[in-house]
């Protein structure tokens, strides 16, 4: 079974032409979220405005449906547009599973991922209490509001799960655990 995968551009713009560079990414977020297996994008502007750096995340469902888009000649073109206001080429990162939670924030000094074990204990301590409180919250809502569909019970506390994993746990989780992802030494 596939994995989803994010891949992370980072983008150094020329100085004025930000307005240029905001018009692409909105057009081709708009072309690759119309792609089969397409889960989203994500921008982070630049904070410094004398270091135009944006950051383009997005993910895809498998490696099949992200190399439909990476493959496809809508992309080559929007590619090809980019061109006029890039800087320098850009810079791709590809994560898959657990190491999009442990990728650093923008900004924050480049290093290597952290060792995947320790990532897997990060995250079970982490999500074993959260699993559990959702086992005793959640769950029992879901089996009064769906009597006799399991399947869904599982499924909507798994959506919640995962919500509340990548949305809120993780990412405190990550940043309190960077001694023991990246023990110095």
């Amino acid at each position: 079974m596939s994995e989803p995968v994010t891949v992370i551009v980072h983008r150094k713009i020329k100085k004025g032409m930000e307005l240029q560079a905001e018009a692409w990414m909105h057009g081709v977020s708009d072309a690759l979220k119309a792609y089969r297996g397409a889960l989203g994008v994500e921008v982070i502007r630049p904070t410094d405005p004398n270091c135009p750096d944006y950051t383009y995340i997005y993910r895809f469902a498998d490696d099949e449906c992200l190399n439909a888009w990476h493959n496809s000649d809508e992309r080559q073109d929007w590619l090809k547009r980019s061109q006029t206001f890039m800087a320098e080429p850009p810079k791709y990162e590809e994560l898959t599973g657990l190491e999009y939670w442990f990728t650093p924030p923008a900004g924050s000094p480049a290093r290597p991922a952290p060792k995947r074990w320790r990532q897997l204990m990060v995250s079970w301590a982490a999500l074993t209490p959260l699993s559990y409180i959702l086992s005793l919250t959640t769950l029992p809502l879901f089996r009064s509001l769906f009597p006799d569909m399991p399947f869904i019970h599982t499924l909507l506390n798994l959506i919640v799960l995962l919500w509340i994993a990548s949305y809120v746990l993780m990412p405190r989780v990550t940043r309190l655990a960077q001694g023991f992802l990246h023990p110095q030494g």
